[in-house]
């Protein structure tokens, strides 16, 4: 197996780890009536989508680097990315990205943004609101 497939495999398996621990979050958030536990369970929730999405757009980079040869600079690299595998390449790959998983992965963008952006406790402001996708 080469190194890109290897580093591919290890991201894939921390993803399902992540998606496995904000799934029992989750559930744990159903569960709960305490105000407090509730708002450390959906800051560990953040934490975990936001893990999620990291480990995502390091697969995508790696596919920049390493199939197309070509990995986005400047400040919007990370929505450049999303586009980029949005399309396919001719005689090298096919689009990486369906347009509905674009859709949703740009939303995981944009909230990891408000992750990186503001104070835990304050994410239930925004959980239906799409002004974070700048």
């Amino acid at each position: 197996m080469s190194q890109f497939q290897e580093q591919i495999k290890q991201e894939l398996t921390q993803i399902q780890e992540l998606v496995a621990q904000a799934e029992r979050l989750l559930n744990l958030a159903n569960k709960t009536e305490d105000p407090d536990y509730l708002t450390g369970l959906v800051s560990g929730l953040a934490l975990h989508l936001h893990g999620f999405y990291t480990g995502v757009e390091r697969i995508l980079y790696l596919i920049a680097r390493e199939i197309d040869g070509n990995v986005p600079t400047g400040s919007d690299w990370h929505k450049q990315l999303l586009n980029q595998m949005l399309v396919e390449i001719p005689t090298v790959r096919a689009s990486v990205l369906s347009e509905k998983t674009y859709q949703e992965l740009n939303e995981f963008r944009g909230f990891r943004h408000v992750v990186r952006s503001l104070y835990a406790y304050k994410l239930d402001v925004i959980s239906s609101s799409d002004n974070y996708l700048k």
